[in-house]
């Protein structure tokens, strides 16, 4: 079942960021990446998760499978 809760407000709620913003900040990068990987990543679309990744690395990626997304967080 997909969350009705958007994905950014959720890992900046879990991760303890105040603001969105803050994600990308090395300061808070480490509770990010744990918080995105104790989510169910089906709970949220793949698009969800690739604007994510792509807003936190400052760069573009696509994810074309949830393994994708359980692989790059599990690598961080």
């Amino acid at each position: 079942m997909k969350n009705t809760k958007d994905l950014f407000e959720v890992l900046c709620e879990k991760a303890g960021c105040e603001y969105m913003s803050d994600m990308k900040f090395k300061l808070h990068r480490e509770e990010v990446c744990k918080a995105a990987s104790g989510l169910k990543k089906e709970d949220f679309k793949l698009e969800q998760w690739t604007e994510l990744v792509s807003y936190y690395l400052g760069e573009p990626v696509v994810f074309s499978t949830y393994d994708d997304v359980e692989a790059f967080f599990q690598d961080k």
